[in-house]
């Protein structure tokens, strides 16, 4: 009889190696067990490596490492299957590539196609099969005697585009072959398949020397940590969110490869100014500045001649986003050069911005579009003219950053317009409804999550504070099921981002108790592996949308902690605004060094019940421009609590402490 996982008839625990990005799933029924241990090579030539590890208890047992038609994404033919013996082991060809090497050999080879029936269910020996239909099948048993191991390693590839279309090179297509990349702009749904291709990495001969695969799989685990390194730190007396904190930092890092960042590694595995807005600012946010740098310089070629930051067509939104990403990291970490490298990109994004919108609604708005997809159909969505709002604020920020200073005039003229243009335009629906939908003449529905980043991200104080905060809480009481955002439109299920973005407006509402409340939901619905879908089922608490190891989800968990810590409000920073006790006593403290005004704050000390002490260390904060710090300190009585300050002038809120550093 076999046994699956997949069916639940084998009990699978799974859990990340020393919190770092390498999985190890163990599979377990009866007397046996077997452990599966999974990482990338650390020679970065595509190899991905294996190792399974088996103790059991009882003669008879056998593992079946299967070859199956279809991978996450769905449907992947085999016509052509075939097992080639080497000594010791033996290499799996897939439609005539070698895709797998064995190290251990197998004690039967099953390939089996569609009128043979399915590999698993067949025990003779066939070491090669063509199957027309393109579901060939394999199974490779090995047969178990108290402990062992079996060792494999497979290739993968990387989606590109050819050398003559890849984003380096678009400055120079623009000039000597922009009609040829028109015309491919032209043909809609084939541009991915003629655009992206497979890059193939063979499979790699090393191995068969006896224990380079387990070396390379520590040296994996070793550099891992090492690549953590520069990452800013989170710990509190609250174990669960150190780890969230650690671990999601790997998980973001490990998207930022090469020149690019992605949301997933599936479908997802595409590049998004939107995605890589959040994502970025994670990276950087927590001390990753040379990897979100190098994907930020890259930006000005990846625009189109007319100006567009273009992730896919009929998607608006994303020269905010890019202006947004390239100025947030500068106000981060001052960092004026790549604002100079930048800045004609910029320049030609902030007109693309004033031509777009005066081609869509009644000329002020932009036009109908996908947005971010989620948000329903094509329509004048509020989100994409929010994010061209906020790029045009940040454009300006720039040129004064620059001494452009009649350019930033130009910037804010264009800003203030378009601000007055979508007041007036939004105006009828939100005295009708009291808040902001998602787009105009739209009645009140999910969709108006998108409407939120007038508050997170962009701190844009476009509405009075009463409509945002209406807007805010409308969605929270009519659209959050079960403690967290329930999306009906699309998604159909459960969205961990969009709730921890909601999550982040509460905290700016001062609703700090509910944003806690979210942040609880989301680390209750995390897989074994600490992992999101995009959504999530209702009812199987699986999967809905997009890949089940989801970027975005895993960087808004790391912004949002680090807000919990320090929050940048403009004038001032907000230190403590989402930690209480439960986070700040019982256990030594530290968190940082967080990138701040070109600078980096870290605070650390150790707090009891009834005495402790803090050191906040921020160099370069009298250049900020900041006017004071607000310790929040909710953990404490404060009508009982003295307190001595040194390097600071204080006095006591009833929050805590407004600090006003002298050194």
């Amino acid at each position: 009889k076999i046994y699956l996982p997949a069916r639940g008839q084998v009990k699978v625990e799974q859990e990340l190696n020393s919190d770092l990005p390498i999985p190890v799933t163990t599979y377990s029924r009866d007397d046996i067990r077997v452990t599966w241990k999974v990482a990338g090579s650390p020679m970065e030539d595509g190899t991905i490596l294996n190792l399974v590890e088996w103790e059991a208890g009882s003669p008879g047992w056998e593992i079946i490492i299967g070859v199956r038609p279809f991978n996450p994404e769905g449907a992947a033919l085999i016509q052509d299957l075939k097992y080639s013996p080497e000594k010791g082991g033996g290499i799996v060809v897939i439609n005539g590539k070698e895709e797998v090497a064995l190290l251990d050999a197998p004690d039967l080879v099953v390939c089996s196609s569609l009128e043979r029936g399915d590999a698993y269910f067949n025990r003779t020996m066939v070491g090669e099969i063509n199957c027309p239909y393109g579901i060939a099948t394999g199974a490779f048993h090995y047969r178990l005697k108290g402990k062992g191991r079996i060792r494999f390693h497979a290739r993968t590839y990387e989606q590109v585009l050819p050398p003559e279309l890849e984003f380096e090179n678009r400055s120079a297509l623009r000039k000597a072959r922009a009609p040829q990349l028109d015309d491919i702009r032209k043909e809609g749904e084939r541009m991915r398949e003629k655009l992206i291709v497979q890059d193939d990495f063979p499979l790699s001969s090393r191995f068969r020397s006896e224990g380079v695969l387990e070396s390379e799989l520590q040296e994996s685990q070793l550099q891992w940590s090492k690549r953590m390194e520069p990452g800013a730190v989170f710990q509190s007396a609250r174990e669960l969110w150190n780890r969230a904190a650690a671990i999601n930092k790997g998980f973001v890092l490990s998207l930022q490869t090469g020149t690019k960042i992605t949301p997933g590694v599936f479908t997802y595995r595409q590049f998004w100014f939107r995605d890589a807005a959040y994502m970025l600012s994670a990276l950087a946010g927590w001390n990753f500045l040379k990897q979100a740098r190098i994907v930020l310089e890259t930006y000005p070629d990846r625009q189109e001649k007319d100006g567009f930051f273009r992730s896919h067509e009929g998607e608006w939104d994303s020269n905010g986003q890019a202006i947004w990403t390239l100025a947030h990291f500068a106000r981060m970490t001052g960092d004026r050069d790549l604002l100079k490298q930048s800045y004609d990109s910029i320049q030609r994004g902030v007109e693309w911005i004033k031509n777009k919108r005066r081609r869509g609604y009644q000329k002020r708005l932009m036009p109908p579009g996908f947005s971010a997809e989620h948000l329903g159909p094509a329509d004048h969505y509020y989100w994409d003219n929010l994010w061209s709002i906020g790029g045009l604020r940040e454009a300006a920020y720039v040129a004064e950053t620059l001494g452009r200073m009649q350019e930033r005039q130009q910037y804010l003229k264009e800003e203030n317009a378009y601000r007055s243009d979508f007041l007036t335009l939004s105006l009828e629906d939100r005295q009708k409804y009291g808040v902001l939908t998602a787009a105009p003449s739209r009645p009140i529905d999910s969709g108006m999550i998108g409407s939120i980043c007038m508050l997170y991200p962009l701190d844009l104080h476009i509405l009075p504070e009463a409509e945002e905060k209406r807007t805010v809480m409308t969605i929270y009481r009519d659209f959050f099921l079960r403690g967290l955002f329930f999306h009906p439109i699309i998604h159909s299920g459960f969205n961990i981002y969009l709730s921890l973005q909601m999550a982040q407006c509460l905290l700016r509402l001062n609703e700090v108790k509910e944003a806690r409340r979210v942040l609880k939901r989301v680390l209750q619905s995390r897989t074994q592996l600490w992992t999101y879908p995009e959504a999530i089922h209702p009812n199987t608490g699986g999967g809905v949308m997009g890949d089940g190891f989801h970027g975005w989800a895993a960087a808004e968990l790391l912004i949002l902690l680090r807000e919990f810590v320090v929050a940048d409000r403009g004038t001032h920073l907000r230190l403590f605004t989402g930690l209480k006790r439960k986070e700040l006593i019982g256990a030594p403290i530290r968190f940082g060094p967080f990138p701040m005004y070109g600078g980096h704050i870290t605070i650390s000390g150790n707090l009891e019940k009834n005495e402790g002490e803090l050191l906040i260390e921020f160099p370069g904060l009298l250049q900020s421009g900041l006017e004071f710090l607000e310790l929040h300190l909710g953990l404490l009585n404060l009508k009982s609590a003295h307190f001595k300050v040194d390097g600071a002038e204080h006095e006591e809120q009833g929050y805590g402490l407004l600090l006003r550093p002298e050194a």
